[in-house]
């Protein structure tokens, strides 16, 4: 019984890790992954604490600079760690492999090492799965890197050619002219 609720619960935390990159990396439209949007949540209101008692716009923007690249590599390591703690949980339901024994078996596959494989043949199948997850996982990641860098590059033209209009910085009443007052 203990076995089929790993197994179940395995099944599930890869499946589910498995939709949040396909939701994030994969598809064409914006799709909302909670894992991902839990990440950049969790990461972004510790910086936005900060950026909230600082007193400068420049200021501001420096400490909350380092959020996006950060929430970019806490996510990967985090799938990763995701995929590993769900392949393990399968191993040890489909074998006798303990808590350490399956982690290490899983972590060895999803990132190819391979020093921990066992001939179970039981195994295979997920060691396979686990094997194949970890390199496409890292390349989606980094197939995905220059498409942000080209939508930022993007959005900066944008700002620079708003600059020029609005003057910089683009506080509003500063950047319009004066109105006359009617006597």
């Amino acid at each position: 019984m203990l076995r089929t609720v790993l197994g179940l619960l395995g099944a599930v935390v890869v499946v589910g890790v498995f939709s949040s990159v396909v939701r994030t990396l994969v598809l064409p439209r914006p799709s909302r992954s909670s894992f991902t949007s839990l990440v950049r949540r969790a990461l972004f209101l510790p910086f936005q604490a900060v950026a909230d008692r600082c007193a400068g716009a420049e200021r501001k923007d420096r400490v909350l600079a380092p959020v996006a690249p950060l929430s970019i590599l806490v996510t990967l390591v985090l799938w990763l760690a995701s995929f590993m703690i769900g392949y393990a949980l399968l191993e040890g339901a489909i074998s006798d492999l303990g808590v350490k024994a399956a982690l290490s078996e899983s972590g060895s596959s999803l990132f190819t090492l391979g020093f921990a494989s066992s001939n179970r043949s039981a195994l295979t199948a997920v060691d396979f799965c686990a094997a194949a997850t970890g390199p496409i996982v890292i390349a989606l990641q980094v197939g995905y890197l220059p498409s942000l860098y080209g939508a930022y590059a993007r959005r900066e033209a944008e700002v620079t050619l708003l600059q020029s209009r609005a003057g910089s910085p683009p506080w509003g009443r500063r950047s319009w002219p004066a109105t006359p007052r009617s006597t």
